[in-house]
């Protein structure tokens, strides 16, 4: 009777494991996981379809040992394999377990090929302007700081709420709140672009925007994936700093939000403020460029020549204690 029932339960959890393997393989097992598996803030982010293939490809893993595991199990009580076929079995089973799961974690190269990098970075870093880079689906993101490029979506998972509201702006997205917003379907927004300082667009997909031409298309390989990524080009980039001679006042975020989103507004001409200012509108201030004489985290000097007042606008994110002086004053 004992018997009857471990059979039984070893017939079980041989149905359970293939049914999560063809559950998982199945289009909603990435809806499940995003929902009930990445909600929370260290997935924000990081992308989540290489998470979702990694968690896929090592429950993949573990159901066919487990699998193999209960096979001989059965085998074993039923007495269809002798004791010494049963152990000789385990033990290979665990060892190819054992090198499987560790062989990855070695990965022997010569370190100029590992850390090489590819086209597009290496175009990008020609260009001598002060700027940023969107990536859309995250690919190239492991050699934004070893080449000091400076990323529209950054590369840690603590992002101000402002200012990820407005990244979701640049494009199509899913609307819940534990999504990474590398995870784009589509980018449309220009105005945003423009707003985080955006020079370069790497996406894997074409993208259609009226300022935004392709100036290189790379073949790479990711995570044994062989992907084409383009390389898009702002040829009508807004400047990290500079002044404009108008300012519209709005009543909150959402106003603000919703005027950005519209893509109607001209940046080149005013700046969007939730607070009043002096002077909502100085004459005689065309749109002029600012200098970057010295740039750091905590200090940036600028210089910039105008025959009237105007506001000066940066491309950086509002926090507490920053201070502006013009002249010392």
């Amino acid at each position: 009777k004992n018997l009857k029932l471990f059979n039984f339960s070893i017939m079980f959890l041989l149905t359970l494991s293939l049914g999560l393997i063809i559950y998982f393989l199945n289009t909603n097992g990435f809806s499940f996981y995003e929902k009930h598996v990445l909600k929370n803030s260290y997935a924000v982010g990081i992308n989540h379809n290489l998470l979702y293939n990694q968690f896929l490809s090592d429950i993949t893993i573990f159901s066919v040992f487990l699998l193999l595991y209960l096979m001989l199990i059965y085998l074993f009580l039923n007495k269809r394999i002798s004791q010494r076929i049963f152990a000789t079995s385990i033990f290979l089973i665990v060892v190819s377990n054992l090198y499987f799961y560790g062989h990855k974690l070695i990965i022997m190269d010569y370190p100029e090929k590992i850390y090489s990098n590819p086209n597009i970075i290496n175009l990008i870093k020609k260009d001598d302007d002060k700027f940023r880079v969107f990536d859309v689906a995250s690919d190239y993101i492991v050699y934004s700081t070893r080449n000091n490029l400076e990323y529209v979506t950054g590369i840690e998972a603590g992002i101000i709420k402002d200012y990820r509201d407005l990244i979701l702006l640049a494009g199509e997205h899913q609307n819940v709140p534990y999504e990474s917003f590398f995870l784009f379907k589509n980018i449309n927004n220009e105005t945003v672009l423009n707003l985080f300082n955006t020079k370069y667009i790497i996406s894997e997909k074409l993208i259609q925007l009226k300022n935004f031409e392709i100036v290189q298309k790379d073949n790479y390989k990711l995570f044994n994936q062989n992907k084409i990524v383009y390389l898009y080009k702002n040829i009508n980039l807004l400047p990290r700093a500079y002044v404009v001679s108008s300012s519209v006042i709005t009543k909150d975020k959402k106003e603000t939000l919703d005027l950005i989103k519209e893509n109607k507004f001209n940046f080149r001409k005013e700046v969007l403020l939730e607070e009043i200012t002096l002077a909502k509108k100085v004459t005689g201030s065309d749109f002029t460029i600012a200098k970057i004489d010295s740039y750091s985290p905590s200090k940036i000097n600028l210089t910039v020549s105008i025959k009237e007042k105007g506001f000066l606008v940066l491309s950086e994110i509002w926090y507490p204690g920053w201070k502006a002086t013009d002249n010392g004053e």
